[in-house]
């Protein structure tokens, strides 16, 4: 697969990425059978979007063993009440939320932190401030 730089990271990531939002709910068969097609296929660009635990548990089977193929692109400023995706500018749960992403993605980092729905002056403050989630 051809690649390109993403943007000013130096990271060289396939044209074709793999979202994962459709995997939400996919039995966990059918979640590593889609993503290692993808990476076998060459895709090597990851997101991994929300913070349901039972996904998560997927995605980590799933990136199980192809880990060191892959850059992955991992959320904060979301999470989770009884199965509903939320937003989150708390830093300590998002800091909770992002451990837990990795412990249950069986890695010890992500390639790339997305700030998941930043669109507003104010929200930006909330991320980006000295007491933000940066």
């Amino acid at each position: 697969m051809r690649t390109r730089t993403l943007g000013r990271t130096g990271l060289g990531v396939g044209l074709i990425g793999l979202g994962t939002e459709y995997l939400v709910g996919q039995p966990r068969d059918t979640v590593v059978a889609v993503v290692h097609e993808a990476i076998d296929g060459g895709v090597n660009y990851v997101d991994i979007l929300f913070a349901y635990a039972d996904y998560l548990d997927s995605m980590g089977a799933a990136l199980k063993g192809k880990r060191d193929r892959v850059f992955i692109t991992g959320h904060l400023g979301s999470g989770e009440s009884g199965g509903q995706y939320r937003r989150t500018r708390d830093v300590s749960e998002c800091e909770d939320l992002f451990h837990d992403l990795l412990a249950r993605l069986g890695t010890d980092s992500v390639d790339v932190a997305i700030l998941q729905n930043c669109d507003e002056d104010d929200d930006y403050e909330q991320m980006m401030g000295p007491d933000g989630l940066l």
